[in-house]
């Protein structure tokens, strides 16, 4: 099989050859070089060469009080009116964290299909989709679908409010789910 080039293609080709072969490697080249400076220059000053040891650490605020206004702050931001029928934050609130979303899903499953009569469920969300909650068991939503797990909240009398953003690119998915 023979394979014919047009004189502009070989012209190209050659061109390529010949500046990979004559450039050395010390010429290579970024965007960021010539749309924000090179980058690479030992005068760059964003450029931090320490090893760490010099920066300060930041701790993070714990403290409630960092977080939350205080009764006089409210108070002040009401005009001088103030609030009695709500604390300014409450105490002996239970955090789990999960490290692997599969935790996750699987404890929201759990926590959706426990619900029974009167309970609330609240979900504050950008996105929503037909998927399983639990795709490793139930890999085509029969049972742990994100519609069937909210439906049966709903049937077993339970109340469901979901605030949905108007994600403008994945809007298909959310009109799918109504």
């Amino acid at each position: 099989m023979q394979v014919r080039m047009s004189r502009n293609a070989q012209f190209v080709l050659a061109l390529i050859c010949g500046l990979l072969i004559t450039l050395p490697p010390t010429e290579a080249w970024s965007f960021s070089s010539i749309l924000d400076g090179d980058d690479d220059s030992e005068s760059n000053s964003r450029n931090d060469k320490s090893d760490g040891t010099n920066v300060a650490m930041q701790q993070h605020l714990l403290k409630a009080t960092d977080w939350f206004l205080t009764e006089e702050e409210i108070t002040a931001s009401r005009g001088g009116s103030r609030r009695s029928d709500l604390a300014t934050y409450s105490v002996g609130n239970a955090v789990t964290t999960f490290s692997v979303t599969k935790e996750f899903f699987d404890s929201v499953y759990d926590d959706l299909t426990a619900t029974k009569e009167d309970d609330r469920v609240l979900l504050a969300t950008w996105n929503t989709d037909l998927v399983p909650f639990k795709p490793d068991v139930d890999p085509t939503g029969a049972k742990s679908n994100f519609d069937i797990v909210f439906g049966n909240v709903v049937k077993r009398g339970g109340d469901v409010k979901i605030l949905g953003w108007a994600n403008k690119f994945l809007f298909f998915q959310d009109v799918k789910v109504r």
